[in-house]
């Protein structure tokens, strides 16, 4: 016979195993092999394919992988020839009409050389749009043709640059835990809203940017690098 008290036992032992297998991830919801990843080939097991990069600076990886069997490398180096400001970096442009909920990936960062102190790891979601929600730019007093939230991982941890259409999010130390895999994720949909106060009432397109980047660098300054593993980049349903 079945008691109160051993029923109540039941319930609760079930309440438990679904605790568990949420905190295990038993829906699984987010993986980067999800149904739900709006990027191609968010885990790398295809190379580079879906992804484009500025000046060959993103490289597909067998060496250093969190999963499966690639990654992806960003590369950053500067000398004396360099530039006063320079980004390498690895990007998808998706043709979608509202902002992602989700975003989360891995990445690890190693060979890390300070060459000067505007030197950086970001995530960058570019939203395109118009209409009510895009902010004045300078020029003009124009809206902007795009808003930006800008997730800062390692190196400066305020805000290195003004860029009117970008709101920045610092998530990790100024100076990176170099050789570790780490794991990022964020509600940018609500991320979005918070910083901006609303989103583009016309969405267009959707650009994830992963970067190694520095701002204001002087002659004087050291030699600077970094490589950058990306793994598992998911964009998606939460």
């Amino acid at each position: 016979m079945i008691t109160r008290l051993s029923l109540l036992v039941s319930l609760m032992a079930a309440a438990v195993l679904i605790t568990l297998m949420a905190a295990c991830g038993g829906d699984d919801k987010g993986a980067p092999d999800d149904p739900d990843n709006l990027l191609t080939n968010g885990n790398f097991e295809d190379g580079s394919e879906g992804w484009s990069t500025r000046d060959d600076t993103a490289t597909a990886s067998s060496e250093v992988v969190r999963t499966g069997s690639g990654s992806l490398l960003v590369s950053f180096a500067m000398d004396a020839e360099s530039p006063v400001n320079g980004a390498a970096l690895a990007f998808q442009e998706l043709g979608l009409e509202e902002v992602p909920e989700f975003l989360s990936f891995d990445y690890r960062i190693d060979d890390w050389i300070r060459g000067t102190d505007l030197q950086y790891v970001e995530a960058v979601v570019i939203v395109e749009g118009s209409g009510v929600g895009m902010p004045q730019c300078p020029a003009g007093g124009d809206p902007c043709p795009n808003i930006q939230m800008r997730y800062v991982l390692a190196g400066v941890i305020s805000e290195p640059t003004t860029i009117v259409n970008a709101r920045w999010r610092f998530v990790g130390e100024q100076e990176p835990e170099a050789g570790e895999w780490l794991h990022f994720e964020a509600d940018l949909r609500n991320d979005m809203t918070e910083a901006w106060g609303s989103l583009p009432s016309v969405v267009t397109s959707v650009k994830l940017q992963l970067e190694v980047r520095y701002e204001g660098r002087v002659p004087d300054e050291l030699d600077g690098a970094a490589n950058v593993y990306w793994d598992n980049v998911y964009l998606g349903a939460r």
